[in-house]
């Protein structure tokens, strides 16, 4: 009679999540207007930016201020196709550590659906020209 060794494993009280996303992102160059509502200072200004990475919960942007990390920001852009203007309050969530350009990670939490699925088409509209090879990465 053969004999083979047994391999006993115990599954794990708890499976972490790796992918914290829930939606992808897409590089694009888009200008971005932002305000800084709680800025005393600058009494709302607006300021501009451009969008390196968007995605249908948060962006990456390049400005000349720094922005302290849970800073609640108004942001304004306009994506192209469907033509919309897009107005929504988020947060800084970090400042990434390259020193020119200045980056920020914000988040747009609070987003309506109506406005997310605007974003999402769009994403989708050029995530499908990139794989065509319709548009530069």
């Amino acid at each position: 009679m053969t004999t083979y060794p047994l391999l006993v494993v115990n599954s794990p009280d708890h499976f972490y999540r790796i992918q914290r996303r829930e939606y992808f992102r897409l590089r694009v160059s888009l200008p971005l207007q932002y305000t800084i509502p709680d800025d005393e200072d600058q009494g709302g200004t607006p300021k501009s930016g451009l969008i390196v990475e968007l995605s249908a919960h948060g962006l990456r942007m390049i400005v000349e201020e720094d922005i302290p990390p849970e800073t609640t920001i108004q942001l304004t852009f306009v994506i192209p196709s469907p033509l919309v203007r897009i107005v929504v309050e988020g947060a800084v969530l970090r400042v990434l550590d390259q020193e020119d350009p200045l980056q920020l990670v914000t988040f747009y939490p609070k987003v309506p659906e109506k406005t997310r699925d605007a974003i999402m088409q769009y994403l989708m509209t050029e995530q499908r020209a990139l794989l065509r090879g319709e548009r530069m990465p």
